[in-house]
């Protein structure tokens, strides 16, 4: 990708623009609304959220995950290397919390 996907239709028209002088005209572009914008602010904010907490709450940070994995599917974002780098992390914090079930899970 040229740049974030996670940031709002606006951010990410004008950039293209900038940079490139590219107008998008996707779906996720042209047709974004106000929902879409808040849910890639919000998955913004919670992968800032899961990087401050670290280790220090394993089951929040965990929580974090999950609600990022469902707004990027409400997005409809395929980023397979960020679900990957959350499962990831989800998978070592719920070893990190003697849980090898759950990161067994995770890791698949």
């Amino acid at each position: 990708s040229y740049l974030e996907l996670r940031r709002t239709a606006a951010d990410r028209v004008g950039e293209l623009w900038e940079r490139y002088h590219f107008q998008c005209k996707c779906c996720a572009c042209a047709g974004a609304s106000a929902a879409s914008d808040h849910r890639r602010v919000c998955l913004m904010e919670l992968d800032g959220q899961i990087g401050s907490l670290g280790g220090t709450d394993p089951s929040r940070s965990i929580r974090l995950v999950t609600d990022t994995l469902e707004l990027l599917d409400a997005e409809g974002l395929h980023l397979n290397d960020l679900r990957q780098r959350e499962c990831s992390h989800a998978s070592r914090l719920a070893m990190f919390s003697g849980c090898v079930g759950e990161a067994r899970v995770w890791a698949e």
